[in-house]
């Protein structure tokens, strides 16, 4: 089993990689089917980490507790991340938000999520952009 594998087959229900969540893998293992999430949870995205300086926080998580866990992951990191202009009426957004957009509703649910969330006005739909991904390795992961 891979991180790969419990990342895109498991925890994203077998969502191809590459279509920013829109399309299921063609080809998915016994094991895979077997244990995969029921429903896909975008906040998953918000708990992952890969080390580099623009993952969300490393993190532990207790079963019992998830949902507020999973809840406060994505606050933080989105808090941490999303900075909306409303001068020029745009939110840059991490890239991450693009790369599973389908996972997070497309654009409509990335506009919901961060009313939800407080961090746009709800009078407004902003334009999105997307931020760079910092792929340098994060020097707070060792510490």
């Amino acid at each position: 089993i891979s991180l790969d594998l419990i990342e895109h087959g498991i925890l994203r229900r077998s969502k191809a990689k590459l279509s920013l969540g829109y399309f299921n893998k063609l080809f998915k293992s016994r094991f895979e089917k077997k244990f995969r999430v029921e429903k896909l949870d975008y906040r998953v995205h918000f708990a992952l980490n890969c080390g580099a300086k623009s993952c969300p926080p490393i993190a532990f998580y207790k079963p019992e507790q998830i949902d507020k866990q999973l809840d406060l992951a994505t606050k933080v990191y989105l808090k941490n991340e999303v900075l909306f202009n409303g001068k020029d009426l745009t939110v840059e957004v991490p890239a991450i938000l693009s790369w599973f957009r389908a996972d997070f509703g497309g654009k409509r649910g990335i506009t919901r999520l961060l009313r939800q969330q407080q961090l746009i006005p709800d009078s407004t739909t902003p334009a999105i952009r997307w931020k760079e991904y910092d792929w340098a390795i994060a020097s707070n992961v060792f510490e």
